[in-house]
């Protein structure tokens, strides 16, 4: 009888972010495909150039909630550091995007939002397609909540108050619930990599 095959090794990720950050994203934008699929090019670049830590600047009003998880899930796929810094605020769908990160930054005066998900409806519909949507967003809500524990500890309880109450939490609320783990000013050295997108 033949041996079993060894499962090939994955490579893992960096545990420990590398230090400094060795090139900057800063990215202003809504979660929806085509700006994720910018801010994933320059991110595959730098990794392509052999870079083992990438920051990302990121204040977002959110977007759609199918995509922040593609770009959750990408961005834990890659073979990257990646900090993630608030530098303003994180609403919504972005907060999952947000939690990608392996470490997570908030400047002073950033904020996080968060909000029960709504769909908005255009044109005529019948009752199949407001079942398909309430569908759609409960497994929105609990494909989120799920995320969110997994890389915070929230409770799911306590990430369902969030947003029922439609909270907005301050740097110190962010780092008693683990979205963060320091505040710090945002700052590019001088002759790093910096890319818009």
């Amino acid at each position: 009888m033949a041996a079993p095959r060894k499962k090939p090794a994955t490579k893992q990720r960096p545990a420990k972010a590398p230090s400094p950050p060795e090139a900057y994203i800063i990215f202003e934008r809504m979660i929806i495909p085509e700006q994720n699929a910018a801010l994933l090019t320059w991110v595959t670049t730098f990794i392509q150039q052999g870079l083992k830590h990438v920051a990302v600047a990121i204040s977002s009003p959110g977007g759609g909630v199918p995509a922040a998880f593609a770009l959750y899930n990408t961005l834990r796929g890659l073979p990257v550091h990646l900090t993630m810094h608030n530098v303003g605020m994180i609403s919504s769908a972005a907060n999952v995007a947000f939690v990608a990160g392996d470490t997570r930054v908030a400047a002073a005066d950033a904020s996080f939002n968060f909000h029960a998900p709504t769909v908005t409806l255009n044109g005529d519909f019948d009752v199949t397609a407001l079942r398909q949507s309430a569908d759609d967003l409960e497994t929105g809500e609990q494909r989120t909540r799920l995320v969110l524990a997994k890389r915070t500890g929230m409770s799911g309880s306590r990430i369902d108050a969030l947003k029922r109450n439609s909270e907005t939490l301050d740097v110190s609320q962010a780092t008693e619930l683990g979205l963060i783990s320091t505040t710090a000013p945002f700052h590019v050295p001088e002759g790093v990599p910096t890319v818009t997108v």
